[in-house]
Formats: C-alpha cells, structure tokens, sequence
C-alpha cells in the first residue's frame, strides 16, 4: 500500500511540475492582429492612427469588405484576371494567377549561372557589431509580438531581448550566359532576400536578354541580416530613419 502510494504521490508531482513549466512556458505568437490598448481609433487627424472601418477581427488576421460603402467604388474581375494594359481605377482581382510568361523557364533559352558566398558581420564596414534579437526558440519575431511601446512614444517599442551579436547573409551573383569574360557589363542590385526570395529572377532575365529586351546584365542579390522589425538587424537595415539606412540603400 505504501509502495503504491508513492508511485501514484510522485506520478502526482510530475504531472504539476510539468503542466506548471507549460504554463510559464509564453505562447508562440507569430502575428499581433488585435488593437493595441489605447490606440488612436477616432481622431484621422492625430498620431498613430488605426482606421479600423469595415475591419472585421473574427477572421484571421482581419479582413475588409470591398463593398463597404467607406471604401472607393471597385469593379470585380473574375478569377484568375487582371485588368488590361493601360487600365485606370480600383479593381478586385482574385486570389490566383497566371504567371507571367517571362518568368517561366524555356528550352532553347541560355541558362546563366549563379554563383553564392556567406558574408559575416565580422567582415563588415558598416554593421560591425551586427544586432541579435532572443526571440523564443522557434518563434520568429515573437520579442516583438509580446513588446510594449514606450509609455509616452508610442511609436518607440522597448525590446529588452536586443544586443549587439554575430550574423550572416548570403550573397548570389547571377551572370548571363552572353557574358564575355573580362568585359564591362551593366548590374542590377536585389537587396533583402537574395535569391531565395527572388526565385524567377534568373529564369526572367535569362529570358528578357534571349529577348533582346534588356541588355546582358549580372545580378547581384543580397539577402538580409536576418529577422524582422525592431531590435533586428534587417529592420535596422529597411527601417532606420537614419544614415546607416541610407548607406545600406544607397
């Protein structure tokens, strides 16, 4: 009896020691859709306005009806169309596409070649230290879901979980089979994403220069520091309001 009673007391204290470390344990919040409290919902004029008309926060995250009378008069297209050429006014498409035709791959069509390396903070000119943000394990951004915004700036959010740190990106060189070794060539530049994030963009000039519709170009996309938003090294990169942005643009 006893030997049963300290089987079923400790099986007892495990159950609560667990389901108290899943309680301390904070949800994964991915996506903030609510209203913060006290936001400025009625006043167009002030600060942070929040236009919350015809929102509707049962759907997830919120959605607006077209129709709503609040909302510029639009005309609906049926699925899977976009307006013509030269169109003018406000138009509702449809949640699928076709794909534009430059950026579908073709036989017969040069193939250029990508090549990729892996920048460190370390080696930088401009971002060195880099910046580092503790979000929950396997909760992207969740530092800035469960933030607050500074008592009497509410456009300042306090993230308590950002510290200088080491991070890296990853550059891809995408050049055109036409290139001739050696010789000057026109570049564009792809910031934030690199060629993970822009996946048709070797395929659509393979097929624009094949085309004779842009000249032979090399492609240089650069992917960000990683993360997002405030406290982060890619929102310090795109949202700055101060030189580092503009260097990091330029």
């Amino acid at each position: 009896m006893t030997k049963s009673f300290s089987v079923l007391a400790g099986t007892l204290i495990s159950v609560v020691s667990f389901t108290s470390i899943a309680f301390s344990q904070p949800a994964c919040v991915t996506q903030n859709m609510a209203v913060p409290p006290g936001a400025n919902t009625t006043d167009k004029a002030g600060p942070f306005f929040i236009d919350t008309t015809g929102l509707d926060f049962k759907t997830a995250p919120p959605t607006r009806d077209p129709s709503n009378p609040n909302y510029p008069r639009a005309t609906e297209l049926p699925d899977g169309t976009l307006p013509p050429p030269g169109a003018e006014g406000n138009f509702i498409i449809g949640p699928t596409h076709n794909p534009a035709p430059e950026t579908i791959a073709k036989e017969g069509v040069p193939r250029g070649t990508t090549k990729s390396f892996t920048l460190s903070s370390k080696e930088s000119t401009i971002y060195n230290p880099g910046l580092i943000r503790d979000d929950a394990a396997g909760c992207t951004n969740s530092s800035i879901m469960t933030t607050v915004t500074a008592p009497d700036d509410k456009s300042h959010m306090i993230v308590t979980t950002s510290h200088p740190g080491v991070w890296s990106r990853t550059i891809d060189v995408y050049v055109p089979a036409q290139y001739v070794r050696g010789s000057e060539a026109p570049f564009i530049v792809v910031g934030d994403g690199g060629s993970n994030a822009y996946k048709d963009l070797a395929v659509t000039l393979d097929n624009l220069i094949a085309q004779r519709r842009v000249p032979p170009m090399i492609a240089i996309q650069i992917g960000n520091g990683g993360q997002d938003a405030q406290g982060s090294q890619r929102g310090r990169e795109y949202d700055a309001v101060s030189g580092l942005r503009a260097v990091r643009r330029a």
